[in-house]
């Protein structure tokens, strides 16, 4: 069963699991630390003390370097975008709808300003504790000379949207956008005038060293540099054609650049010592890291943020960097509890991770094979997993020794289950010929046969209530149900044309399926009729549990965490304080 399909939380319920009430629930973040939200920015006053930004909200803070980091309360769970800060005590974070946070005490507490904008705003400068700016990505420029109290206008335009601003004092500052617009002010950012790039790239971020040199990075690999305040701007060759998306120099000569591409899950790092008359690969990155951030402080010392909560620093210039987060921020798939201590969760590049504190700890297992999609334990030493390239592995020892099993299959497994130690089911795609697959063992998992030769659909989840009972979902609203073990299997009319992603029974007559667009589908007469309820969310939905058919969860995208404690007749958002899947 696939339980939660991005472990980033735990869940804690009190002893009255069936109360009505709403304060029966804690989550909290436990793998990868501090969190696992997307990190977009990332900001260090000096070699110990640095903050860093990122989706729902989150905001984090070292005091001593990135060797611990702690979470704070930032008030608000909108996406934020960057960070900055005058001293150790006062700063600024912009993100969506228009949001602006404030502290004054180092960010034990944020509070938030009144930007007038409705826009995401999606980069800020502050020169002094006064005078700052942030520009929006539907094209708006806002500027203070309050701190932030109060926040006015200054450029409203239709050219489109911002993503980086930066002034070298309280009059001269640039603008840039993602149509390849560069706007320069010399009085403050009461008047712009347009500058003129080498080529009309969608720009990401600029930095000055000083009111001459610049560099502005963007898409495709591009950087522009100008040696004159702007009046020309040159391309520098990046040597890559993936998107720049960061860029800081700590003097004219000796600069970073960071970024990457959601297609290739990959991200880069390059460096220049020379003005960026070359610049070198430092590093690639082989996971979703396409959102990135990087800050120096000194010509060694330095961080990098991203994707899935990763931090790493850097004490060498970014010759080598050592993560800083303190497990690995690959997509995680599937995981299980056998009790409250026992554990198990599974992931992309083969992770296994494993837990026997209840999650407060999380150890790795085995690596290096192919994407792992589930797991399922029947005792807290007997365990399955299935993945990608036919992968089904199985230990006997609670995951100290994983043995690979033969399913003489090329498929795509993607869900698991067993009855028992000797009785399992799998299900997926066929990548030989994206028919759907069922697969079954009565021996453990030494043998297994397929059940449903050349279904035409994908399959992608299962659930047995019993030796002879069992339900499959899969794309296009499809449900089978088996009363015979898996020998036949007969299609369920789901009143869906949606994807169903897991399916859930806590009796051979009540359960639930989920999937695409918020789809919750429920039985009550073991599948012979299910009916539509209302989720309350457009995000797909991967899976669902209940412990007796009235209460239950579903979890999906964007961190969707739904509860229902009436069999869902009413289902309620729930704070998972994570925007990842």
């Amino acid at each position: 069963m696939k339980n939660l399909v991005f472990l980033s939380l735990l869940c804690c319920f009190s002893q009255t699991i069936h109360s009505q009430t709403d304060i029966d629930y804690c989550w909290h973040w436990q793998n990868p630390l501090p969190q696992g939200n997307n990190l977009s920015d990332v900001f260090f006053m000096d070699a110990t003390k640095g903050w860093a930004v990122g989706s729902a909200g989150t905001i984090i803070n070292t005091d001593d370097g990135g060797d611990h980091w702690e979470l704070q309360i930032s008030g608000t769970t909108q996406n934020l975008s960057a960070i900055q800060f005058i001293d150790t005590q006062q700063g600024w974070a912009v993100g969506g709808h228009g949001t602006i946070l404030h502290t004054t005490d180092g960010g034990m507490t944020w509070l938030a300003q009144n930007s007038g904008s409705t826009g995401f705003l999606s980069t800020l400068y502050f020169n002094n504790a006064q005078t700052g700016w942030a520009a929006s990505s539907n094209g708006q420029i806002l500027k203070t000379t309050s701190g932030g109290q109060i926040w006015q206008e200054v450029f409203p335009t239709s050219i489109g949207g911002f993503n980086g601003i930066y002034f070298v004092d309280t009059q001269i500052g640039w603008a840039i956008g993602v149509n390849g617009v560069i706007l320069k002010t010399t009085d403050g950012g009461d008047t712009w005038g347009f500058q003129f790039p080498s080529s009309l790239e969608k720009f990401y971020d600029i930095h000055f060293t000083d009111s001459q040199n610049g560099w502005i990075v963007g898409e495709n690999g591009s950087i522009n540099f100008t040696s004159n305040g702007g009046e020309n701007w040159q391309s520098q060759s990046s040597g890559t054609n993936l998107n720049l998306l960061d860029v800081i120099f700590i003097n004219p000569q000796t600069g970073w650049a960071v970024g990457g591409d959601l297609a290739t899950r990959t991200g880069i790092l390059l460096k220049t010592t020379n003005g960026g008359g070359t610049w070198q690969t430092q590093g690639y990155w082989p996971y979703n890291f396409y959102r990135l951030g990087v800050h120096f402080t000194d010509s060694q010392t330095g961080w990098m943020v991203g994707s899935s909560g990763f931090i790493a620093h850097s004490i060498n210039g970014g010759a080598s960097w050592q993560q800083q987060t303190n497990a690995t921020p690959v997509w995680l798939n599937g995981i299980q509890f056998t009790n409250s201590q026992e554990g198990w969760a599974v992931g992309n590049a083969g992770t296994i991770l494993h837990t026997s504190n209840g999650g407060e700890s999380w150890q790795p297992q085995n690596t290096g094979l192919s994407d792992l999609m589930a797991v399922y334990f029947t005792d807290n030493q007997v365990g399955w997993i299935v993945g990608l390239d036919g992968t089904i592995l199985k230990t006997v020892d609670g995951g100290a020794i994983w043995a690979k099993l033969d399913p003489n299959t090329p498929a795509w497994l993607l869900d698991v289950f067993f009855l028992d130690n000797q009785r399992g089911w799998t299900v997926g795609i066929d990548s030989s010929n994206s028919s759907g697959i069922i697969l079954k063992t009565s021996d453990g998992g030494i043998s297994w046969q397929a059940l449903l030769p050349g279904f035409p659909k994908r399959l992608n989840g299962i659930h047995f209530v019993n030796a002879l009972e069992g339900w499959a979902v899969g794309i296009l609203g499809t449900i089978l149900y088996t009363n015979d073990g898996g020998a036949s299997w007969e299609p369920q009319v789901s009143g869906t044309s949606l994807g169903l992603n897991a399916v859930y029974f806590t009796d051979n007559q009540v359960g639930w399926a989920v999937g695409e667009l918020g789809t919750i589908i429920r039985t009550l007469d073991g599948g012979t009729t299910w009916q539509t309820q209302a989720s309350g969310v457009s995000h797909t939905l991967s899976d669902v549990f209940s412990t007796d058919g009235l209460v239950g969860w579903v979890v999906g995208d964007n961190g969707a965490l739904l509860k229902t404690s009436n069999g869902g007749v009413n289902w309620k958002e729930q704070p998972s304080s994570t925007s990842a899947s």
